[in-house]
């Protein structure tokens, strides 16, 4: 099962909007400082052959 692209970006809006962002880099930085995610925190394999 997976999650779809508008669904991925209708999440990050309202995080956005409830955390007072202006974008998704400055979104990152308070997910970071608020310790929600690690600030050594790496997304899910996309299949690059770096990823291990």
């Amino acid at each position: 099962m997976g999650v779809s692209v508008r669904t991925c970006r209708t999440h990050i809006a309202r995080l956005m909007r409830t955390l007072g962002a202006s974008s998704r880099t400055h979104l990152g930085a308070l997910l970071a400082q608020s310790g929600i995610v690690g600030v050594g925190y790496r997304a899910a394999s996309r299949g690059r052959a770096d990823d291990k």
